[in-house]
């Protein structure tokens, strides 16, 4: 039993009835506060057990303040009513597992034998009054007081069924997969936007849950309902076809689009969950973002409402994915800063053959002045054998450039264009037949390349690719006869 000697001790008493013992001896002996914190089937014990119920009422009526945390559930809310009137405060906070109690000078911590609501008593319990593990538990204890909510305020949202609004971070896998599968059962319809990863994930761990909201959906649909079931973007690939099959089989709806966004998430019209993890194979993800804040939710429906708007039918795509249809991409980019970057990385990407027509002198000579194309061709294209092929009005300046690059590219041909196709306004980028971009020049009288490029046209559609070629190769043999005579 306890040594009540002055000296610091930490000891472990074994068998129920001391376990009782020194509990009823821990809050005989306590002067000024008691601070529990048990897991949810504590209460129980703590009103059936009977003298643990006279030693709380006891301790109370001293004069001892009692303040009590656990996790108030439909399971013990019984009891945790009973004790809300025997302890001087209570309160709810979600996932509490620790199960210790600290008065002024004392620690204790009683084992549980039963996690599942049975109540089942404790059978070991330590002790201690060293006054280190003491202040620690008091620092503990109110820290997670200070997070918890009042037990009358949970007892409340249990009984009329509101659901407190929350924001957390979850990184327990089993805690994720559990508040997933909470928030599926309660759902009439889904928005998710992810990677193939999260649809495998799903797949694998919760695909009779997204079953069940189509049923739902279904019977919703027989009554005049206007629940939109499950929507799902996702970028969709030759070797995610049967996985995304498998979901439109179920009646789940599906888009591909080819710019995700670089966070997972999904949403309906009251929850809102996010991950920037990737769930490779379907791989659990470490951390989930939670909430169902109404901003949140908002927020994120409009985000996928968009996404949804410009995708793509899974059907047709993985229509085209069969038939040997690629998927061209044609973007259009409407910061200079981005275009002038995109012609670099095109043009540093070619391997065999790079064409570049530039409709005016000015455009020519600010791409020497600035490094951007010319100066890449010199740098990187006199190691190797990418042919390069230039179109371009000239003069005498630009001439004698010409004859300065050929000194370091053997491969390079060069070709003067006439002053009328000036008028056109764009330069034209093609790298191994494969990608084009066309720049429009907004301010041909500016030096810097950034102030004088428009917008810009990306793709590497093949019928795109191949028009640009053709108008490249007709100005081509069209100045073939005027750049021999020069």
């Amino acid at each position: 039993m306890i040594n009540n000697t002055q000296k610091e001790t930490i000891n472990v008493f074994h068998g129920i009835e001391n376990v009782i013992n020194t509990e009823l001896q821990f809050f005989s002996s306590s002067k000024k506060r008691i601070d529990i914190c048990m897991n949810y089937t504590q209460p129980l014990l703590s009103v059936v057990v009977d003298p643990t119920r006279d030693a709380i009422i006891n301790t109370r009526n001293r004069g001892v303040r009692l303040r009590c945390l656990t996790e108030i559930t439909t399971e013990n809310i019984s009891y945790c009513k009973e004790l809300l009137s025997v302890v001087s405060e209570l309160r709810h906070l979600d996932g509490i597992k620790a199960n210790f109690m600290i008065s002024e000078i004392e620690y204790v911590a009683p084992s549980v034998v039963s996690d599942n609501g049975g109540g089942i008593a404790a059978s070991q319990i330590i002790h201690s009054n060293l006054d280190e593990l003491v202040k620690q538990h008091e620092y503990m204890f109110d820290t997670l007081w200070s997070k918890a909510i009042l037990a009358e305020q949970r007892i409340k949202q249990i009984e009329e069924g509101v659901e407190p609004i929350a924001t957390k971070v979850i990184e327990d896998k089993e805690k994720i997969l559990n508040h997933m599968k909470f928030v599926l059962e309660k759902a009439t319809e889904r928005s998710v936007c992810s990677s193939i990863g999260a649809m495998q994930l799903v797949y694998q761990n919760l695909f009779d849950e997204y079953k069940k909201i189509i049923d739902k959906q279904r019977k919703q649909e027989r009554t005049g309902g206007q629940d939109k079931g499950i929507r799902w973007v996702t970028f969709i690939d030759k070797d995610s076809v049967d996985l995304v099959k498998a979901f439109l089989n179920e009646g789940i709806r599906v888009r591909h689009v080819k710019d995700l966004p670089p966070m997972n998430f999904a949403v309906d019209s009251k929850h809102f969950y996010a991950t920037i993890e990737k769930m490779h194979g379907g791989k659990m993800m470490e951390s989930l973002l939670a909430s169902n804040e109404p901003a949140y939710v908002q927020h994120f429906n409009s985000i996928f409402e968009g996404l949804w708007n410009k995708g793509v039918d899974a059907k047709d795509r993985i229509a085209d994915i069969e038939k040997g249809i690629e998927i061209a991409n044609v973007e259009i980019i409407e910061n200079p800063k981005e275009s002038i970057n995109r012609a670099y990385d095109i043009s540093i990407s070619a391997k065999e053959e790079l064409l570049l027509a530039f409709p005016t002198t000015n455009s020519f000579r600010r791409n020497v002045r600035t490094g951007m194309s010319i100066q890449i061709l010199r740098e990187e294209y006199a190691k190797n054998n990418v042919r390069l092929r230039i179109l371009t009005p000239t003069d005498n300046q630009i001439l004698q450039t010409i004859m300065e690059l050929r000194k370091v590219l053997p491969h390079l041909e060069v070709r003067s264009l006439n002053e009328c196709i000036e008028s056109s306004r764009v330069t034209i980028v093609l790298a191994d037949r494969k990608e084009s971009l066309i720049v429009e020049i907004k301010d041909d009288t500016k030096d810097n390349l950034y102030e004088a490029a428009g917008l810009s046209i990306y793709s590497n559609s093949k019928s795109i690719v191949s028009s640009y070629l053709a108008i490249f190769e007709s100005l081509w043999k069209q100045t073939e006869k005027t750049y021999m005579k020069n």
